[in-house]
């Protein structure tokens, strides 16, 4: 004997027909008659839950997609903002290594600038001149050497005017 049972977790209504001449649920002996039609529309109401099942699945994988790229993009977006940081360190660390230098630069001036008061016990002077420099004419200018004069600078001694590197 043979049986097919409309299951409802399936889209059935719970029934079952069977191949035998059992009065409730076969075919033979006439049962075809009022079991036959009812069964094949249980089959279709079967097949419409099997179809609606695979609708809901292939929306959920659409739905899964869409979100594994928004995924995607939210890695690049965070990507580009750590490379944006890392941008923003450099440039502010290039930025503080540069005021540490200014910084440098001014306590030599500082100490440049102190040196050469009247009264200064020891003068001091670095060893290339980066700028261009005249004695003017009735002065005197003095250089602790050695000293070297950088590329493209001119020291001008005007006529009358004396520099002496001891």
């Amino acid at each position: 004997m043979s049986s097919v049972y409309f299951d409802p977790a399936l889209g059935g209504d719970g029934t079952t027909v069977t191949d035998d001449a059992d009065p409730a649920t076969g075919l033979a002996q006439g049962g075809h008659r009022t079991r036959f039609v009812p069964s094949l529309a249980q089959s279709v109401a079967v097949a419409g839950f099997v179809l609606t099942k695979a609708d809901e699945a292939a929306s959920s994988e659409a739905a899964a997609a869409a979100s594994e790229s928004n995924a995607d993009q939210s890695k690049q977006d965070a990507y580009a903002y750590a490379q944006d940081a890392a941008t923003q360190t450099g440039l502010a660390s290039a930025q503080a290594d540069r005021a540490e230098s200014e910084a440098d630069r001014a306590e030599e001036a500082a100490s440049l600038a102190a040196s050469t008061t009247p009264n200064a016990a020891i003068r001091i002077n670095p060893r290339t001149i980066t700028e261009n420099t005249t004695i003017p004419g009735g002065h005197n200018g003095l250089s602790a050497g050695p000293i070297a004069i950088g590329n493209n600078i001119a020291v001008t001694v005007a006529d009358n005017a004396t520099w002496s590197i001891v």
